[in-house]
């Protein structure tokens, strides 16, 4: 290690003062240990900063370290960190939907031809090859799904490289992201996991190669793709735009504009012209227009939401805290000081964290999943710290924070996986499909799911009802929508009850659910979920063992109840 020892100008004294008392107002913490143990860090950590900030560093170590080892330590530990949980049969209330709206598309039948869900045509797609891939198992769906993650991860890595020349450095931002997206709110099969894919490799492309026509091309082409799994996703385009802005200083050329253009624009004219042909263009353009609108009014960003996410990462791993505000305080000092390495890449990941955490806010749901962006592009940003005394820090805090993670993720997780079909035979829903199947042998037989859908998925059908999702029944801005477009059928009472009135086989629901955030008893306002009450012809089925099984899901919902409904055979 070579020391180079400077002295802080009062300039810089200042700047790390005033960074110091803005990240005290963290501290606003219900909880007063989370208060007295934050301060004290802060305090801990400014004065180191303050007079070791400026001891420069040699951290070059595993430089002849291959890639392809890096890589498998890096696989393993997704693995590892990814799978405690695997036990339990549901963590997100999403996926299941995912899974119903995916189970069915091919090249004949469009993605909402038949089934509604709110993310794009290619995340539908992508979500069936993966079902395809793991012969509809959904413990083997969620190892690929984690596969993904790996991905992302090594191309933090591979990015982080070429960003600080250091492989220990790199190694860290991986580390990191592995240790923050181990929490419960980050193992889940949703679309940001989807769309970090490309856009790891959209922005590994536009990093290390030159902005020519090709290069911008291929990146809007991957921002694109992104925004056809996620529509929130097009606001990208932005950044790669002010890159060829930062890239080439000027416009003059205008080809670059038109490759960009081109690039995005492309697939999403395939897609509306073959929705367009298949008289589905109306409820495309709800999905991503109407909708979406929809969803942003009906939300409301609260800061306070951002402490919640803090506080339960201090509860979660206490030296995984700290490094988010070590890692936090060297962001804000580097942006004043204007001190990195790697300067001309600076700017392009500012305004990459700045437009992921944007989806965040604007969205307006407070939803923990949608920091997945800022979570990664926070990650690279490690690899352009100075090499210094504090950068040894912030690897101390990870190297602990690992070690804590560690001793309780890596034997649950072996477990876990060590026979993934009985884990899967041990998923109650799973169990309760089984049930429910052996009542129709050799019979074809429909359902109508208003809750548990991930029965469907088990019993490999559709669901009557257009909507898939549960909660995407109660809001009004979606119903309205879909049944401008005729696809969501309805009668004078609401689109539940005229699906009711069809009297499928099965009906699934529970009687008591989440709307608007308050549990709701769904009675004569909504529908009867009670169906035996106005409908003799249905025999109702004994679920208790199933709903009472601590493998069904991982969030207690204290109102939640299995109600399953076989209409009786006739003689």
């Amino acid at each position: 290690m070579v020391f180079k020892i400077k002295t802080l100008q009062k300039k810089e004294k200042i700047i790390l003062s005033f960074i110091l008392i803005f990240l005290l107002a963290l501290l606003l913490f219900p909880d007063l240990t989370i208060r007295v143990k934050s301060f004290v860090f802060l305090v801990v950590y400014a004065v180191i900063v303050i007079y070791k900030h400026n001891s420069q560093l040699k951290l070059n170590y595993f430089s002849n370290v291959k890639d392809q080892t890096v890589g498998l330590v890096l696989f393993i530990l997704v693995i590892l960190f990814q799978n405690r949980l695997l036990n339990f049969e549901i963590i997100s209330i999403d996926v299941p939907s995912y899974l119903v709206a995916s189970q069915g598309v091919s090249f004949n039948s469009l993605p909402f031809e038949n089934q509604w869900e709110s993310k794009g045509p290619v995340f539908i797609y992508l979500y069936k090859l993966l079902i395809t891939l793991s012969s509809k198992n959904l413990v083997f769906f969620k190892i690929l799904n984690d596969c993904l993650l790996f991905l992302i991860t090594y191309f933090i890595y591979k990015i982080s490289s070429y960003v600080s020349e250091n492989k220990l450095v790199a190694s860290m931002s991986a580390l990191f992201f592995i240790l923050v997206t181990s929490y419960e709110w980050y193992v889940t099969e949703l679309t940001e996991v989807y769309c970090l894919v490309l856009l790891s490799i959209h922005y590994f492309v536009i990093t290390k190669y030159e902005l020519n026509n090709k290069v911008i091309f291929i990146a809007a082409l991957l921002i694109s793709f992104t925004s056809l799994i996620n529509q929130s996703t097009a606001i990208f385009i932005i950044g790669l735009f002010v890159a060829i802005i930062n890239n080439k200083k000027s416009l003059k050329d205008l080809r670059m504009l038109t490759y960009l253009f081109a690039g995005f624009g492309l697939p999403h004219i395939f897609f509306l012209l073959v929705y367009f042909f298949n008289g589905l263009l109306s409820v495309y353009l709800t999905n991503y227009i109407k909708i979406p609108f929809g969803y942003v009014s009906s939300g409301k960003f609260e800061v306070y939401e951002l402490i919640v996410w803090l506080r339960r990462y201090f509860q979660y791993s206490e030296f995984l805290y700290y490094s988010i505000l070590a890692i936090s305080i060297m962001f804000f000092i580097g942006i004043l000081k204007k001190r990195f390495k790697f300067e001309k890449t600076l700017l392009i990941n500012l305004v990459y964290l700045f437009l992921g955490f944007s989806i965040y806010v604007i969205a307006g749901h407070n939803y923990q999943h949608h920091l997945f962006y800022s979570i990664f592009f926070l990650s690279i940003f490690i690899s352009q710290l100075d090499t210094d005394f504090s950068t040894v820090i912030i690897l101390f805090l990870l190297v602990i924070s690992f070690t804590q993670i560690m001793s309780y993720s890596a034997q649950p997780s072996f477990n876990n996986l060590i026979n993934p079909i009985e884990t899967q035979n041990n998923y109650p829903l799973k169990q309760l499909a089984d049930e429910i199947d052996s009542l129709f042998v050799n019979k074809e037989y429909d359902v109508l799911a208003v809750d548990h859908v991930l029965l469907l998925f088990y019993l490999e059908k559709d669901n009557l009802n257009y909507i898939v999702h549960p909660y995407n029944n109660f809001e009004k801005y979606i119903v309205d929508s879909l049944i401008d477009t005729n696809l969501l059928k309805t009668n004078e009472n609401n689109h539940l009850s005229y699906y009711i009135e069809l009297e499928p086989d099965i009906i699934i629901c529970a009687p008591q659910t989440i709307v608007d955030g308050s549990p709701t008893k769904l009675g004569n306002d909504i529908f009867n979920c009670e169906i035996t009450d106005y409908k003799k012809n249905y025999f109702k089925l004994d679920t208790e063992k199933y709903l009472n099984n601590p493998n069904r899901e991982y969030y207690y919902d204290p109102y939640i109840s299995i109600d399953v409904f076989i209409k009786q055979f006739e003689d």
